[in-house]
């Protein structure tokens, strides 16, 4: 009997880091709020759909609050929760309330996980409530900008009633630039205090097949032979590299080597990301010509025709993981109060202590250390 036959099939989420350009190797600025018109996205994900795909928009304030944002939102808003999600995606610097001297951010204050508890929580608010006016729908799940989830954010998605969180990006360590340390993260699924965490699917891939598995089972691991001057090469030696699955700066040959990695490893929800303005030539780095983006759209395509078609994946909404009470909340007919907020203790640092071996040796502070 098939995988999917008995119900075992792989599920496959497309998730939109849909924001506005900007240098990413320049200050982050309120003033790079520029959000073009989006005639390219909305083709993608009608390309998308068509192939069985359901796609989450997590949209950040400067997206949601321009027109041709809207126009996306607008354009989808009928097919919410069925193949299309709206849902948040916090980038500190264009989403008020604002400081007196905003103009710039500094790279710590970049990841919102790092800002002080109430200010978190008041910028999630105010992106939540725009969502919630412009679409009509109360997002349920959540995307950190910059993967920037800190001490504090667990206890603010339980306050504002979100149940998923999509900002774990596993083995990848940020804390050179301030933010955080995600090593000893794997891509399972968990919960924790009511919200469920789906990481962005990531993967290490080599020659060696033994080594791949062993590196993906143990997620510390890679950054243990990175930081060895022998084991770094042993590693350059069996083809050693670590990815996350998105067309971004990677081959359809690599997408599959990535998801085949974690389907060796026994994951069964995978997410593939890319953002909106990589659409858009010289708005990301890794589109520096139109035919970088034609390029980019053609392996994202191949890619979902692959999984849908050759490794039989299911597609998926992350806020399917939400609970029904919540999803039967989110009606623009319902005031705000309908939801209740959770009380939880804002001293709850993040990641929680766990018996789960991916959360014993993490560490993540509200300042950004690791």
């Amino acid at each position: 009997m098939s995988e999917v036959a008995t119900g075992m099939a792989a599920k496959l989420a497309v998730v939109i880091h849909a924001e506005e350009e900007f240098d990413w190797h320049g200050q982050f600025s309120s003033a790079n709020n520029q959000v073009s018109p989006q005639y390219a996205l909305i083709a993608l994900i009608e390309k998308l759909i068509v192939l069985g795909a359901k796609v989450t928009l997590a949209m950040d304030y400067a997206f949601v609050a321009s027109p041709n944002g809207q126009t996306v939102i607008q354009h989808f808003s009928s097919r919410q929760g069925e193949s299309i999600e709206f849902a948040s995606h916090l980038h500190p610097w264009v989403n008020p309330p604002f400081s007196q001297s905003h103009h710039n951010v500094s790279k710590f204050e970049s990841f919102p996980g790092n800002l002080p508890a109430d200010i978190e929580r008041e910028k999630l608010q105010t992106l939540t409530d725009l969502i919630h006016d412009i679409s009509g729908t109360k997002p349920l799940s959540y995307l950190a900008g910059r993967h920037g989830f800190g001490a504090n954010t667990l206890a603010t998605l339980n306050e504002l009633g979100y149940q998923v969180d999509l900002s774990i990006c596993p083995y990848y360590d940020f804390s050179a630039s301030e933010g955080p340390d995600f090593r000893a993260f794997d891509c399972r699924r968990f919960e924790k205090e009511g919200v469920t965490f789906l990481p962005h699917t990531s993967a290490v891939t080599s020659w060696s097949r033994h080594y791949q598995k062993r590196f993906n089972r143990h997620a510390s691991l890679y950054s243990e032979w990175q930081q060895s001057p022998l084991k770094k090469v042993m590693g350059r030696g069996i083809g050693l590299r670590l990815d996350r699955l998105s067309p971004e700066g990677l081959s359809l040959r690599q997408m599959q080597r990535v998801y085949l990695a974690q389907k060796q490893n026994g994951l069964k929800e995978f997410v593939l990301s890319f953002h909106s303005s990589s659409l858009l030539v010289n708005a990301t780095p890794y589109v520096k010509a139109q035919r970088d983006v034609a390029a980019l759209e053609a392996r994202l395509i191949a890619f979902v025709t692959w999984a849908f078609n050759v490794e039989q994946c299911r597609a998926f909404l992350p806020q399917s993981f939400a609970s029904k009470l919540a999803l039967l909340s989110k009606s623009k007919s319902q005031s705000r109060a309908a939801t209740p907020a959770r009380t939880t203790s804002t001293s709850t640092s993040f990641p929680p202590s766990s018996s789960r071996s991916q959360l014993q040796h993490a560490k993540v502070s509200a300042k950004g250390e690791c």
